[in-house]
């Protein structure tokens, strides 16, 4: 059974008309968010004020996956949690402050495949 995500963390902008929101449009209505990128994970591992927002791309098949790694132009700075008192469901909204830097892309480092680790297992019994 997958490992339900615990955390939606959702990364904003105090305005919607800060830098960049020409790529901010919400589909199918092309209405304008404050929205900057939002994701849903399990770890307890959650942002600070300080942190970067990272920006992930597939830099030779751009929209099919992601491949590489840079620190966008967005710093968190202030990290709200807001917890289910009912189960462990956890909304955490990071505002960001607009702080352009130049960050090169790295390549993610990816694990084995999972076919692989599985035939690796069947050899070892």
């Amino acid at each position: 059974m997958a490992t339900r995500a615990k955390n939606w963390i959702v990364y904003r902008t105090d305005q919607a008309s800060s830098p960049g929101w020409e790529e901010r449009l919400l589909m199918p209505r092309r209405s304008l968010t404050d929205i900057l990128w939002e994701h849903r994970t399990s770890s307890d591992k959650l942002p600070q004020v300080g942190d970067r927002v990272q920006r992930f791309e597939n830099l030779e098949d751009p929209g099919n996956g992601a491949t590489h790694a840079r620190a966008d132009d967005w710093v968190v700075a202030e990290v709200h949690e807001f917890t289910s008192p009912t189960t462990d469901m956890r909304v955490v909204i990071c505002l960001c402050e607009y702080s352009p830097v130049h960050a090169e892309w790295r390549e993610i480092q990816r694990g084995k495949p999972v076919s692989e680790i599985l035939e690796a297992m069947k050899v070892g019994q």
